[in-house]
């Protein structure tokens, strides 16, 4: 690889690295990562074994762009190469782990919804802050665009990107990405993942209380009294008052 086209190439691929590599802060308010824990797959974080696949992956694509066929050029300089390239991945990809970034809808950290997940990489970089790089080849082209001005630095810097995605199916037996690792095997902690169900039973109880409090209520309200049988009815001859005279009797004098 002695021809000075390739050697751009890969420092291309450096440059890239730098500007892309501190880029893309994202800030909890909508979107979230979620992300897995060892029990969940064997790999989560982006590891030497990963980056080193990567770079192989990276190295025969550039070759194969170039038109260069690898076992005939210097083993030499072709590993001083891939030594570099890992050492800048590494860099860039240092505390990063796979994972998915999507819009929540939630309260008080219970997800209710999630939706429009995309997978990324990513690390915590705040209380508040993530640093995130799209492990989706159109979602990394898009983002690529606005973060880089260079159009040949734009290209590298997805190729990194790319690769590594790569390396990582490879490593799961040459699944795609999102089928190695679903969403649906994501770790989110008990209270994150069912908070929503423990709030809708609280709801539901809440509801049923009041429902059989006002129930219970009107079985305990007394009836009125029932008038009281032995009177005589309407129009009927009543006895007379103390000290008077007998009814229908006519006055005399």
């Amino acid at each position: 690889m002695r021809d000075r086209k390739n050697i751009g190439a890969f420092v291309a691929l450096a440059a890239a690295a730098a500007v892309w590599g501190g880029a893309a802060p994202a800030r909890a308010g909508g979107a979230i990562i979620y992300h897995y824990g060892p029990e969940a797959f064997p790999v989560e974080d982006v590891t030497p074994e990963v980056l080193g696949s990567a770079a192989d992956l990276l190295i025969q694509e550039i070759a194969a762009a170039e038109g260069l066929d690898l076992s005939k050029e210097d083993a030499t300089e072709v590993a001083g190469f891939k030594t570099g390239l890992v050492a800048d991945m590494t860099e860039q990809f240092a505390g990063m782990k796979m994972g998915y970034m999507c819009q929540v809808f939630g309260l008080f950290w219970a997800y209710f919804a999630w939706w429009d997940c995309k997978p990324v990489f990513f690390k915590q970089t705040g209380a508040d802050e993530i640093t995130y790089l799209p492990a989706d080849e159109e979602q990394a082209k898009k983002e690529a665009s606005e973060e880089i001005t260079d159009p040949e630095e734009q290209k590298a810097a997805v190729q990194r990107v790319m690769a590594v995605v790569h390396a990582f199916e490879a490593k799961a037996g040459g699944k795609k990405l999102t089928e190695a690792y679903p969403l649906s095997a994501a770790k989110m902690g008990f209270w994150t993942k069912n908070g929503r169900w423990i709030f809708l039973a609280v709801i539901v109880l809440v509801i049923a209380f009041f429902v059989w409090k006002a129930v219970s209520g009107k079985k305990e309200t007394p009836a009125a009294p029932a008038a009281p049988g032995n009177y005589p009815p309407a129009g009927a001859n009543y006895p007379p008052a103390p000290g008077a005279p007998p009814a229908n009797v006519p006055p005399q004098g």
